[in-house]
């Protein structure tokens, strides 16, 4: 498995060195790396993980934190638990006679990277990756399993790294373009915070839909686990896009009397509460991360990253609900058009019967979601091209034309981010909203005015 690993790091490196550009004359607030330097965040796949730090922004990372602290001098720290979105859990594997797609692939190693691993997307190794990652579901049973051979699991829960970075160097430093939750864990440390103490994560199988792998069974230990040792103190929850789904299911299973003793507060940022239409075209015709060169090269195919996400409930799950969507039409064919209550048919016209099968099972679960019945923080970037349409002119196997809405976050459209504002009427514990003009889904992460925000609820 190592070997594999350096081979695939090795040739990514000569694939970054090669694709180097000179620098653009107007400063790019976002990385220069290739992962992120010429894809716009509003044309990003559901799945794109990266924060895309600028190289500035990586070398002042707690800056921001120590600056916090110095002029307010907090000495009490609330502990809190931050909840990963789609693609930002970092999740391992393990292979024990694996049935692998070519003779080079490893039947058998150790717990691993698995996602992301960029090191393992390049080249014919690629392929054992996308055997790796695969989810297979079982409509007769409704239930998911991994390909024979391969175990998997989220890396670190109750630590911070299956949420800082997505994926590593040779030597374990997080790869800049990979930041996830990196910047505020850097910036809570600064100020005071501890990982593993009042700093800690919640990641979770975001392949799957609703409760994976016992997540609210665990999240409910890590709360009463984190609240313990410090000192009985209430606990945060802070959850980003599709962590406030499986934060919103979890405090809605959760007796009052618990939430009375263990929640501080719920800070729900760039939630996708109703769904987003982005998620229909991870499903349709997948992506390659931006490991690519216009149309004409890529590292990764996209519609092999389209059969991953086919067969993944949780992507499915984000698919738009018809109770919250009034558009006529999500997507388009010289033919005919697909709007909100016929994705079902959609898919089975794709070639994807089995998303078929998932969607009749996740379909609904997003409207279930009420008010947590705790006090609630609701904060959103807004005024950001955002995909609402799709027409494919050239079959289901190509890109399609999109067509955009201003108001969003670049990949969540306002009709679900703002569903919290329902929550107000819900629930007597009060739920504020607070949204932040131009942040995109991503880059809300590393906003310097939502650090603030979140530093005033947390600590004093």
């Amino acid at each position: 498995m190592m070997r594999q690993y350096i081979i695939g790091a090795l040739f990514a490196l000569l694939v970054v060195l090669a694709s180097v550009e000179a620098r653009p004359k107007k400063k790019d607030p976002r990385s220069s790396h290739p992962l992120c330097r010429k894809v716009r965040p509003q044309d990003q796949s559901i799945l794109w993980p990266y924060l895309c730090m600028s190289n500035e922004e990586y070398a002042a990372l707690g800056q921001r934190g120590a600056a916090y602290k110095a002029l307010n001098n907090p000495t009490d720290l609330d502990p809190i638990i931050l909840v990963p979105g789609l693609g930002g859990s970092g999740i391992e594997g393990k292979l024990s006679g694996a049935k692998e797609p070519h003779w080079y692939c490893s039947s058998n190693a150790d717990w691993f990277r698995l996602w992301i691993a960029l090191g393992s997307m390049v080249g014919g190794y690629i392929d054992c990756w996308y055997n790796n990652v695969q989810l297979h579901y079982d409509p007769v049973s409704n239930t998911y399993s991994n390909s024979q051979g391969v175990q998997t699991r989220v890396m670190d829960f109750g630590g911070i790294k299956g949420i800082d970075y997505l994926d590593t160097d040779l030597f374990g430093a997080g790869i800049t373009a990979t930041a996830y939750f990196a910047p505020l864990i850097k910036d809570l440390q600064a100020v005071g915070y501890k990982p593993g103490v009042n700093l800690r994560g919640g990641p979770f199988d975001w392949r799957k839909p609703g409760n994976p792998d016992g997540f609210f069974e665990n999240m409910k230990s890590l709360v009463e686990n984190t609240s313990a040792i410090n000192n009985g103190k209430k606990v945060h929850l802070l959850g980003h896009s599709m962590g406030n789904v499986q934060l919103g299911l979890f405090l809605n299973s959760m007796p009052e009397a618990w939430k009375d003793q263990y929640i501080a507060s719920y800070i729900a940022v760039a939630a996708p509460w109703s769904g987003a239409p982005k998620a229909l075209r991870a499903i349709i015709s997948g992506d390659n991360f931006g490991l690519g060169a216009g149309d004409w090269f890529s590292l990764v195919d996209p519609l092999r990253v389209a059969t991953i996400a086919r067969q993944a409930g949780g992507i499915v799950l984000l698919t738009p609900e018809a109770d919250f969507w009034n558009t006529t039409e999500l997507v388009k064919t010289p033919t005919r058009t697909y709007d909100v209550d016929e994705l079902s048919q959609l898919f089975v016209d794709i070639g994807s019967p089995v998303t078929a099968a998932i969607l009749k099972q996740t379909d609904g679960v997003l409207s279930t979601i009420k008010a947590p019945g705790v006090p609630m923080h609701c904060l959103y970037g807004v005024d950001y091209p955002t995909e609402m349409h799709f027409t494919y002119n050239n079959g289901f196997n190509n890109k399609p034309e999109i067509q955009y809405s201003e108001a969003g976050d670049g990949t969540v459209p306002d009709i679900s981010l703002r569903r919290c504002l329902d929550f107000q009427h819900q629930q007597p514990e009060p739920v504020s909203v607070k949204e932040f003009d131009l942040a995109d889904h991503m880059t809300v992460l590393n906003d310097e005015e939502l650090l603030q925000y979140v530093l005033s609820i947390i600590s004093r």
